[in-house]
């Protein structure tokens, strides 16, 4: 084992093989889906609005109505009052979408709700904002 020793790889096997890693990497890398993590938060975003419209019903014993306008907007509002308490904005690369026909939950003074589903998709990936009749809220 001298200093002509052969033991080793040569600078052509090294090339090759960081190649084919950089080919490998380059393939898996848009094979993750960001929109993924976006619509998480915008799923734990439209939850915490749920919670709050919820917990303001219950405290100042009136119903708190969620409605969902076009382009993609969710308003939070007191019933019978013109401005609202929250807005939230999801990008218009994904679409959100109500299981109600009248685009719109409820919720009473005693926490109960008219209820239904927020989802948020964007056409793979997909999250559900559930409101039960008794006021409970969830993702799925």
């Amino acid at each position: 084992m001298g200093l002509n020793s052969e033991d080793g790889f040569s600078l052509i096997e090294l090339i090759l093989v960081i190649t084919i890693i950089g080919i490998l990497i380059s393939m898996v890398i848009p094979g993750i889906n960001m929109n993924k993590f976006k619509i998480d938060s915008y799923a734990r975003q439209i939850y915490s609005a749920l919670v709050k419209a919820r917990q303001i019903a219950i405290a100042e014993a009136e119903d708190c109505i969620i409605y969902l306008l076009p382009g993609n907007q969710l308003i939070i509002k007191k019933n019978g009052e013109g401005s609202y308490l929250e807005l939230i904005e999801v990008e218009h690369d994904f679409t959100i979408s109500c299981t109600r026909a009248s685009k719109q939950l409820k919720f009473t003074p005693l926490g109960t709700a008219v209820a239904g589903t927020f989802i948020i998709s964007d056409g793979f990936y997909t999250k559900n904002i559930i409101v039960a009749p008794n006021g409970f809220i969830r993702i799925e």
